[in-house]
């Protein structure tokens, strides 16, 4: 079977980080399964793969097929689990889109870049690390809705990053989600 693209979302493993800001990636991929089979798409469904070091979902319709995974380490050892998945389904890297939170950048904004990741993100430097190069699709969900104290100060990002989103966070988050989608033109043929 022909991969057209494998798609990971970074994120934090256990129901302790569900909604968590640094699980943007996972809460990505899941919509965007959802998505895929509302437009047509047959899916395998989500399925734990101990090798992969993963849980994946491979949805197909006509001539495409995508390999949806949300890696099952802790997001600064994503590494791994990228590579085995890339070499599993032989995904050349202009067929990798990564998908992950960026405190840089303001709740329901995103950027998607081509070989340019940040430089302070662990989990995607870690990628980068056992992949050998940054040469795929980032996309960068904003996750930053931080209100300076009366002091000028700031929740640090590390703290941050591993607190749920509000209800009204998660509305923006998804409506940002379905605008990334809506780019990505992700077709049946």
């Amino acid at each position: 079977m022909r991969i057209t693209r494998l798609i990971v979302g970074l994120g934090n493993i256990g129901d302790k980080y569900a909604n968590t800001r640094h699980n943007a990636g996972f809460i990505f991929v899941k919509r965007l399964a959802l998505k895929l089979v509302k437009s047509g798409f047959e899916a395998a469904g989500w399925e734990n793969d101990k090798y992969l070091k993963s849980s994946v979902n491979k949805l197909t319709a006509g001539n495409k097929t995508y390999v949806l995974a949300k890696p099952a380490t802790m997001m600064n050892l994503s590494g791994i689990a990228v590579k085995n998945l890339t070499e599993r389904y032989g995904v050349a890297s202009r067929e990798l889109t990564l998908v992950y939170d960026d405190l840089d950048i303001e709740l329901g904004k995103h950027k998607i870049s081509e070989r340019k990741s940040p430089r302070d993100h662990n989990g995607v430097n870690d990628v980068i690390k056992a992949l050998g190069h940054s040469d795929l699709t980032h996309i960068r969900i904003g996750i930053d809705n931080r209100p300076n104290n009366t002091d000028g100060a700031r929740i640090p990002g590390e703290k941050y990053v591993l607190q749920k989103f509000s209800e009204d966070e998660l509305v923006t988050l998804y409506t940002n989600i379905d605008d990334i989608i809506s780019e990505m033109n992700l077709k049946r043929r």
